[in-house]
């Protein structure tokens, strides 16, 4: 075991930046990549050349942390087309949810989690908007995993979510608290039978190999390196667990928002890179080439992770789970983490990702 923890450790530091929240390490913003070329490039690229002078388009400032969720983001970069749609972008990457800088107006768009913390800012803030989703959680497409001790599951301790029961489960934010209840129903317990604990990714790792932790819930990558190093088997994913989860999301700032024609163009250009993933990952179109491109963003030393490991699904046409945030925010409610319900119609914009496609055609 303290050979497979040291080799594990050589790797974890390299995929880290891809779990995001705390267990990420800041990096600059990654560097734009040549547009990849294209056998048969649609039409809504071919249609959107790139301006002669990109210098003097307007900036839009986007907090991000380096999670598989923000592909979107990251191809849509290397390919030009926040260019081509007619703004650029300026990558603000750090290792926390930029939501106080979103509320202090350091940066025009964040990657939000769907957290307790995030709708008592939009309760404060009317002005925040949701326009665009991003990591989703479905029974097929999942990036985010419930994952167990293996020595567990080896000897027979732990099989199902009836064995949850007692068990010591790591999480990073009281979002997941929301899963895990979830988890704990599904075998016929309480979110109280749980002895939770509060952790980063990295810790929760570290804690596997010390068997300080029963399970915890980890993303993608950093959960199949460890099952890789045979620190851990994948009990269920979140999108078994609680299918639809909108897990994370584009939050604009007040001004932003209100800036109509830029936004638009932004969640355009962000679609199109949205399509991209789902056609690298889901349809197996130009796969290594995005791979090359998210290899840079979200950094993932062994390049095979990428044959191995799940991806989540994002809409390739915008579309919010509106039903999950619901469903999500009743729970805090009921779990007394949020005094009370949010206006989920004052909150999501749908009608930018609805004009984008427009332009763009329905994928």
């Amino acid at each position: 075991m303290k050979n497979a923890l040291a080799a594990f450790a050589a790797t974890l530091g390299l995929v880290l930046a891809a779990c995001g929240g705390a267990a990420a390490a800041p990096s600059s913003s990654p560097s734009s990549t040549a547009p990849r070329a294209s056998a048969a490039p649609n039409a809504a690229t071919s249609a959107n050349p790139a301006p002669t002078k990109p210098e003097s388009l307007p900036t839009v400032r986007v907090g991000v942390t380096g999670t598989q969720g923000e592909a979107g983001i990251y191809l849509a970069q290397a390919q030009g087309y926040f260019e081509q749609e007619g703004v650029k972008i300026a990558l603000n990457k750090t290792e926390q949810v930029q939501l106080p800088e979103l509320l202090a107006g350091q940066v025009d768009l964040a990657d939000t989690s769907v957290t307790p913390g995030f709708f008592n800012a939009a309760a404060r803030n009317v002005g925040l908007k949701i326009i665009a989703p991003m990591a989703r959680q479905d029974p097929q497409a999942s990036g985010l995993f419930l994952a167990v001790r293996k020595d567990l599951v080896d000897g027979g301790k732990v099989k199902t979510n009836a064995d949850l029961k007692g068990l010591k489960i790591a999480i990073a934010n009281d979002q997941f608290k929301y899963v895990i209840d979830k988890a704990m129903q599904a075998g016929g317990h309480q979110l109280a039978d749980a002895d939770l604990v509060t952790l980063d990714f990295q810790s929760m790792i570290t804690s596997f190999g010390s068997k300080a932790i029963d399970a915890g819930l980890i993303p993608e990558p950093l959960v199949t390196a460890a099952v890789e190093k045979g620190l851990a088997v994948k009990l269920e994913s979140v999108g078994q667990i609680a299918p639809g989860t909108q897990q994370t999301v584009v939050v604009a700032s007040a001004q932003f928002a209100a800036n109509r024609d830029q936004t638009l163009k932004w969640v355009t250009a962000y679609l199109r890179g949205v399509r991209d993933y789902h056609g690298a990952f889901f349809k197996n179109q130009d796969r290594q080439q995005a791979v090359e491109i998210l290899a840079k963003a979200v950094p993932v030393a062994d390049l095979a992770l990428y044959d191995k490991m799940a991806y989540t699904a994002i809409s390739p046409d915008g579309k919010t789970n509106i039903a999950s945030l619901d469903d999500q925010m009743r729970w805090y409610v009921k779990a007394g983490l949020l005094p009370a319900p949010v206006d989920l119609a004052t909150l999501v914009d749908a009608s930018l990702a609805e004009q984008a496609v427009a332009k763009l055609g329905a994928y």
